[in-house]
């Protein structure tokens, strides 16, 4: 007796009775095996028979079944401009196989929404993932896949759908999404979706069978192993909280030089975004403004930033600049003060400093950063000068009245001083013309002293700095640690006008940067120092615009400028100043000279100095002085022994050098060429200079060389230790 799996026996004969239990495949996993037995008892004539048995053996079809339903029972909220708003499905596989699920997403055109209102708008960028690790929350980075993989049967994932909300959305406004799974088969895990499914028809009792027996969702019709449900984005009327910070590249700035950027910044945190925004950004007072790169949308009058709309986490930011000066505030804020948002911590309608909800809390809408701008005081080293002082000293020396240029003899040291005045400045008191070496100016001396005293006419010297030049010693040789000082350099106490200075040495044209110090009405930065305020009592005995300039190496020119600082709005009346005494170290002037000899054994054999072996000469040079030699000046003028044959080729006979005569030097700073700068004699007299040295040796062995002549050129610079020059070359022991 054969059975199919949907028989089944309700009734017994009087002598036969028979029971079957039915078995559901309802949530039996598709592809198990069931097998069915039926037994049969009976008597005849009151005598048990044998009893007769039968079997059925069938194989679970496979039910396709799924379920989407939305996360939760209520719409998600949005604000305008949100970028990857989510809402989030919930899949759940109610077969009786493990499958893989493909997802789409659609938007409704018009029509109700899911909880109440009317779609009247699509959400931009249409996306969906699978929640890859089960916590219930969108993450850009982990929540990456695009399909379900492998759902075994009873189980759910949640599926989020993520879109954007376009900024020009208001309040109530509702967009319905529709997430739809289509079951594909499972059964093999990787990086593709298994393939669609078909059902089949009609009753098979062997194999498995396919029937889709999903029931329809929102937008279904039939069973087709797919199911879908809705959700809605609905735009509400959220916060925005704002919050502004404000920082400088330099809270100390030096008055007169720097110029600070300050950087405004403002973050929207959320959850809506923000319009209609502005901050209030003014300059403080105590700065003078430069630059900033608003483009336009920051007013450096009014101090008003116009941000306008600022997204959900969005930040933008401006700089400015602006030059620290004396006086008045130097604490820079920033406030917002207008959004058409609410602010959930702070309010833009209480000003700055105040607890704008009197919760005891800072308030993020405000921002303040102090600083403190300070004078650059410089310093001087003392000046360490072995052989005394040589002074240019205006209480012996003579200046003619009015006059552009003097020269100066100072213990042999040449000095001259050219004033360069372009736009015909300088004026008369307190005599009848300046330039005037006079006593006024005095700089905080105890005792009354002239200087050379220079008073303009303001206006006259506005973009025309005076410039002052002074040649000290011989071109290239120079004079060692120079120093003076100025007098009087100050400005006005109401920050109009800053007399400025730019102070410049060089050696040879190569530049030697000054050291400068000021009294506490000068402010310094590098080689340029600024008048801060009125040095009081005026061209009297005050130190307090003195400026100390001084130099610790050679120089041989010195150049300052004299005129206007940055920040001057003021050109009436008659500023002055004046340059004390000219100081620099005596100089000392030495060079030592060792000449040595070796001989020539290239291959260590213990040659002896013998009649035709070579010998190496070395000549030793150095600069034992504290000043450099003159350029080209030194010239070596060897006597040749009679008793030795110069060679003349390559010294070491296939080593490094390739010339008859070798050069190498520490610390001169010279230049050598063979061809140019090594001469001859055959003469019996000593030369008289290198231009004299006219032979041309033979090639090897030459007895005629009677003088070798070396002219090394450049500078042949001074320092410790002492620089030198070395050199070498080979000759035969007749």
């Amino acid at each position: 007796m054969h059975f199919i799996k949907t028989v089944c026996f309700l009734g017994c004969a009087s002598s036969l009775s028979m029971c079957a239990t039915v078995a559901f495949a309802a949530n039996t996993d598709a592809g198990t095996t069931i097998t069915n037995n039926v037994t049969v008892n009976y008597n005849v004539g009151s005598t048990p028979q044998t009893a007769e048995t039968d079997s059925d053996v069938f194989t679970v079809d496979r039910k396709i079944n799924l379920v989407v339903s939305e996360l939760g029972s209520a719409t998600t909220a949005v604000a305008p401009g949100e970028s990857a708003a989510v809402t989030t499905f919930v899949l759940s596989n109610t077969s009786n196989d493990t499958l893989d699920f493909a997802l789409s997403a659609s938007q409704l055109t018009g029509g109700t929404a899911a909880h109440g209102g009317s779609d009247n708008f699509d959400i931009g960028g249409l996306q969906i993932f699978v929640d890859s690790n089960g916590n219930g929350t969108y993450e850009t980075l982990t929540d990456t896949a695009t399909f379900v993989d492998e759902l075994a049967k009873d189980s759910s994932v949640n599926v989020f759908v993520v879109g954007n909300i376009p900024i020009s959305q208001f309040s109530g406004d509702v967009a319905v999404v529709a997430l739809t799974a289509t079951a594909r088969e499972g059964g093999a895990a990787g990086p593709s979706i298994g393939e669609a499914l078909s059902e089949d028809t009609g009753a098979n009792t062997t194999g498995i069978d396919t029937v889709f027996a999903d029931g329809s969702g929102n937008d279904d019709g039939a069973r087709d192993a797919a199911f879908s449900a809705r959700d809605d984005y609905t735009v509400s009327d959220l916060p925005a909280d704002l919050s502004t910070t404000i920082a400088a590249d330099n809270t100390t700035p030096l008055i007169g030089f720097d110029t600070v950027t300050f950087t405004i910044t403002i973050t929207n945190d959320g959850p809506a975004n923000a319009s209609g925004v502005t901050v209030d950004v003014p300059i403080p007072d105590g700065y003078g403004f430069v630059s900033d790169t608003s483009g336009g949308n920051w007013d450096d009058g009014t101090g008003i930033w116009s941000v306008g709309t600022l997204a959900i986490g969005e930040t933008k930011s401006f700089t400015y600049s602006a030059i620290a000066g004396v006086g008045g505030n130097h604490d820079a804020t920033a406030e917002i003060n207008a959004s058409d948002q609410t602010d959930p911590d702070s309010s833009t309608a209480i000003g700055f400093g105040s607890d704008d909800l009197g919760d005891s809390i800072p308030d993020d809408d405000e921002a303040m950063i102090p600083t403190a701008p300070v004078m650059g005081t410089g310093t001087v080293s003392s000046a360490s000068c072995s052989n005394g002082i040589s002074v240019l000293d205006w209480q012996s020396e003579s200046w003619t009245q009015g006059a552009l240029t003097g020269s100066f003899n100072v213990d042999g040291k040449p000095i001259t001083l050219t004033i360069s005045d372009p736009n015909n400045a300088m004026q008369g008191t307190p005599t009848t013309q300046t330039p005037v070496n006079f006593a006024f100016y005095q700089g905080g001396l105890a005792s009354t002293e002239n200087s050379l005293i220079i008073e303009v006419t303001d206006s006259n010297i506005a973009g025309n700095p005076l410039t002052f030049t002074i040649d000290v010693g011989p071109s290239g040789v120079g004079v060692d640690s120079p120093r003076f000082k100025l007098f009087d350099l100050d400005g006005r106490s109401n920050n109009t006008r800053f007399e400025a200075v730019t102070i410049t040495g060089s050696f040879n044209g190569s530049s030697v940067s000054p050291q400068l110090q000021g009294g506490s009405s000068v402010s310094i930065s590098g080689n340029q120092a600024v008048g801060s305020g009125d040095v009081s009592p005026v061209g009297a005995s005050s130190g307090n615009g003195t400026l100390e300039v001084a130099f610790s190496s050679q120089v041989d020119q010195i150049t300052f400028t004299w005129g206007h600082g940055a920040g001057t709005t003021s050109t009436s009346g008659a500023p002055g100043f004046s340059m004390h005494d000219l100081e620099f170290c005596s100089p000392s002037i030495g060079m030592s000279v060792a000449k040595s000899s070796q001989v020539y054994d290239p291959t260590s054999a213990n040659l002896k100095a013998i009649p035709g072996n070579d010998i190496i000469y070395s000549i030793s040079v150095e600069n034992t002085g504290d000043v450099p030699f003159d350029s080209g000046s030194v010239v070596l003028i060897d006597d040749f022994p009679s008793e030795m044959e110069f060679y003349n080729g390559d010294i070491d006979d296939g080593g490094p050098e390739t010339d008859p005569v070798a050069f190498s030097q520490s610390g001169a700073s010279m230049t050598f060429s063979y061809s140019t700068d090594v001469g001859y004699s055959s003469s019996a007299t000593t030369p008289t200079n290198f231009s004299a040295c006219t032979y041309s040796p033979a090639a090897g062995y030459d007895p005629n060389v009677r003088f070798i002549c070396i002219n090394p050129k450049g500078i042949f610079s001074n320092g410790s230790p002492n620089p030198s020059i070395d050199i070498q070359f080979r000759a035969r022991v007749k």
